[in-house]
């Protein structure tokens, strides 16, 4: 994601909040499903807000076919997602993602979120890494590591 010139900087210390929900509200996450198995020629992404939950390919003419992309959560904005890199290339039911001044966890499979928020507005977390535990039997076995910044003075924490 880029910001051009110094706006984002500027707007983040001054009204951090207000800054994300005038240009980052309408973000969704979304899985777009490829079928490896069929050749499609002039596959084209759209993305549709007819079906919040599905994901499909549909027929448009010989040789046109439209991907339309699943949306896994439509109510938040979220910037920086991240899974379980063990979990890369393959189905995962769990992703992370920072909305305003919130790190939220998805159930992807089950619609179902998990929110923290910093102890005031002022805490921002920024991209968050996840590191499995190396001997856990779950996807979301392991620690969420983020920074977190605070726009009030200039120390940063790390959660």
């Amino acid at each position: 994601m880029g910001f051009e010139g110094t706006d984002f900087s500027s707007s983040m210390r001054s009204s951090p909040s207000r800054f994300f929900r005038e240009r980052y509200s309408s973000s969704k996450i979304m899985r777009f499903r490829i079928p490896l198995s069929t050749s499609y020629r002039g596959m084209e992404l759209t993305y549709s807000s007819s079906s919040c939950r599905d994901s499909s390919i549909m027929s448009h003419g010989s040789n046109r076919n439209i991907l339309r992309p699943q949306y896994l959560f439509c109510e938040s904005e979220l910037m920086y997602p991240c899974i379980n890199p063990n979990y890369n290339s393959r189905k995962y039911q769990y992703t992370y993602g920072q909305s305003g001044n919130s790190i939220i966890k998805f159930d992807v499979e089950k619609g179902h979120t998990l929110i923290w928020r910093g102890e005031n507005e002022f805490w921002r977390p920024f991209r968050s890494m996840f590191v499995p535990n190396p001997s856990g039997r779950y996807e979301d076995d392991g620690i969420l590591i983020t920074c977190v910044s605070t726009s009030r003075g200039d120390s940063t924490k790390a959660t």
